[in-house]
């Protein structure tokens, strides 16, 4: 999670470990977006890593946070 920067696009959707979605797969990532799964990570926790793509890379490629 402390990886996640505002040039980064979800590649996939992300969960909380309950199984809960919290963001979904194409969502850009936002500081709301950053603080919610944070807030979330601290509670129930959020299923890791996240797959992120950048805003200007090519499609489909995919990053681990």
């Amino acid at each position: 999670l402390d990886a996640l920067d505002r040039t980064m696009v979800l590649a996939q959707d992300v969960r909380a470990t309950n199984g809960l979605l919290l963001v979904p797969e194409g969502q850009e990532v936002t500081f709301p977006v950053i603080a919610r799964l944070r807030n979330h990570n601290k509670g129930i926790g959020v299923i890791q890593p996240i797959y992120v793509t950048t805003k200007s890379g090519p499609i489909g490629k995919k990053k681990r946070t």
